[in-house]
């Protein structure tokens, strides 16, 4: 791959997709706005020359005008809430900048959802509770630029690995030759086996999603238009509305492959957003997709980072109420409130990196955010994620099942999924390991979850044995059970567990999307508030939501809106040449980051929609 620093970002389909949407919404929204007979009269659109239809075209939005590059009023400062992912590269790049900023973390750490547990000092002692796998393609560019950046250690991360095991229906199978049987009912869940689904479906299960899915990832591959009108039909969908209204399947094989493929009540997302996840790691043919983790954990990425920003976040600062003064006198129209100062603080940006959750509970009444962006605040749907990793006394998956690759084990038991760590599989088999019993999501997470408490393992004695009991029926047969329960009860020493969704720094894991949202909420959350000078960034105002791509790719956005809106051109190129470009973002003449930025600035009046005049008849 290029290098990142002043290159082009390559445009996969969820960029690009991202600006057919952006680009969609700016032109109906000017559309609007001319034909309301407003756009010619609203500030920084004096000069537009609508279509002679009166209809403006997504693909031919109005330029950006030339202006001189202006330096920044002085004195000003940014506020960034939040010194997560994308609060603190948003620092780094204000720092390169030169622009002065203050970081404010509700919290008592940084990282956010970046954030590893160290059993001991020992090496390879800890586990990743939040962000811990990353595939290195192309979309992920920018996160490998910034462990360049911050000079961690990587190591190979296998999704896959010899002889781990999957169980359902209270049967356990091991692969035989590294395989697992494709064909026939091994789980005996077939209709002629006492299950419900049908038989005919069985020996077809594996091909059903991948085939399911083809229309519409082939379409996304063009990225045309027409792809475009295909992908918002679709929208409204969700997996398993897709599944039994376009291929006809019926509820219990729909259950079935939810059940052996995904987490339970995903498939109730948004079936463009499971097609789009499938489409980005086959998407780039020139490139073999190769997973990384950072050695150490992911968290000696924030410690980096803290030790390389200038301002340092000034914790335990919970924000309270964000508004806008636009009669202030001074260019710091920002009023920052927080739990523990009389005063606001007064800062002429404020770029807030907070789970949209988060920003809901802060009191933002007098920041003209739109209603659109109030309700994504309230309904954009976060997945929940639980994480409970064991110590043993040895790798007993390793010297008793040959578990030597790392991989993950599969079953419908509550721990649905077992991750074996890449990262600790030539240490010696002597020494205590860590195993990640369960890594779960959505319905299974809540249901762990319910078992972890906030000062896990204080409390934890079901947890702990039922994570025992799991790991015992997913490595044993009936014949054995006994023995390998015996086993892994003697060689525990210690656990440690964690649900995103209890944490009230984030509650929930991460952005997921149900039906129309992205479509519907995407384009509202990238669109600047309080004339321009409000900036909602983070994982879930990217295309890469889930991922830490998204949360610093829509940094990036932030301080670029930022820049344009004070028209510090020079500024922004000195941006590329370090930070290169990011692609969901149409910068430049022919962009429309300008036009985003100009629609912020308007007041809420000015965006209003005019009153209807109603005429009542008068009768006498």
């Amino acid at each position: 791959m290029a290098p990142l620093a002043g290159g082009e970002a390559r445009l996969g389909p969820r960029a690009s997709f991202t600006r057919h949407m952006v680009r969609d919404s700016i032109a109906k929204l000017l559309t609007r706005l001319h034909k309301e007979g407003k756009l010619s009269t609203l500030p920084g659109f004096e000069h537009v020359t609508p279509p002679s239809d009166g209809e403006f075209d997504p693909r031919h939005l109005p330029t950006r005008e030339d202006h001189k590059s202006k330096d920044l009023p002085v004195g000003t400062k940014v506020c960034i809430v939040g010194a997560g992912m994308a609060g603190l590269y948003s620092a780094l790049i204000l720092d390169h900048l030169g622009v002065p900023y203050d970081i404010l973390e509700a919290a008592d750490r940084p990282g956010g959802r970046i954030l590893t547990h160290y059993f001991s000092t020992r090496k390879h002692d800890y586990y990743d509770i939040g962000a811990m796998r990353f595939p290195n393609i192309p979309p992920m560019e920018r996160t490998y630029d910034l462990f360049k950046r911050t000079n961690v250690p990587l190591v190979t991360y296998h999704l896959t690995g010899p002889n781990t095991p999957k169980r359902y229906n209270g049967i356990t199978i091991f692969p035989q030759n590294g395989e697992f049987p494709v064909m026939g009912d091994p789980f005996r869940v077939s209709e002629s086996n006492g299950g419900s689904v049908p038989d005919d479906r069985i020996d077809t299960l594996s091909s059903v999603l991948e085939d399911a899915f083809r229309p519409l990832r082939e379409a996304i591959k063009k990225g045309d238009e027409e792809a475009f009108e295909m992908f918002k039909k679709c929208d409204d969908l969700t997996v398993r509305d897709y599944l039994e209204q376009r291929v006809g399947l019926d509820f219990h094989t729909i259950q079935w492959l939810e059940e052996t493929d995904s987490a339970t009540g995903q498939f109730d997302a948004a079936f463009t957003e499971a097609v789009m996840d499938s489409v980005a790691f086959d998407y780039w043919e020139d490139i073999e997709e190769e997973w990384k983790s950072v050695e150490g954990g992911t968290s000696l990425v924030t410690e980096a980072l803290i030790d390389m920003i200038r301002t340092k976040p000034r914790y335990n600062k919970r924000v309270t109420r964000m508004a806008i003064d636009r009669k202030a006198k001074s260019n710091d129209m920002m009023a920052v409130h927080t739990n523990y100062e009389e005063e606001p603080m007064r800062y002429a940006t404020i770029i807030n990196t907070t789970t949209l959750a988060c920003l809901q509970r802060v009191d933002t009444d007098d920041l003209e955010l739109s209603p659109t962006v109030k309700i994504a605040t309230r309904t954009l749907q976060y997945d929940s994620s639980t994480k409970v990793a064991i110590k043993f006394e040895s790798p007993w998956w390793i010297t008793k099942f040959g578990i030597t690759g790392g991989g993950v084990a599969n079953t419908d038991l509550p721990i649905r999924v077992c991750v074996y760590p890449s990262y600790n599989i030539h240490d010696n088999v002597n020494n205590p390991a860590i195993l990640l019993c369960t890594y779960t999501w959505s319905q299974d997470a809540t249901r762990i979850g319910s078992l972890v408490n906030l000062d896990s393992p204080r409390g934890e004695d079901e947890l702990k044995g039922l994570m025992l009991y799991n790991l015992a029926r997913l490595h044993s047969n009936n014949e054995n059970f006994d023995e390998v329960y015996a086993m892994i009860k003697r060689s525990y020493i210690t656990h440690h567990g964690f649900d995103w969704a209890m944490d009230d720094y984030s509650s929930g894991a991460f952005a997921f999307f149900g039906p129309g949202q992205f479509r519907s909420l995407y384009p509202h959350l990238v669109r600047p508030a309080a004339d321009s000078r409000f900036h909602i960034v983070g994982e879930a105002a990217s295309a890469n939501h889930a991922w830490i791509v998204g949360s610093l790719e829509s940094a990036y956005r932030g301080v670029w809106n930022f820049l344009e809106r004070f028209h510090c051109y020079d500024l922004q190129e000195k941006m590329v040449k370090e930070f290169g470009t990011i692609p969901e973002l149409e910068m430049g003449k022919e962009g429309f980051a300008h036009l985003l930025v100009l629609l912020g600035m308007l007041t809420p009046q000015q965006l209003a929609r005019p009153e209807k005049t109603v005429v009542k008849e008068v009768t006498g």
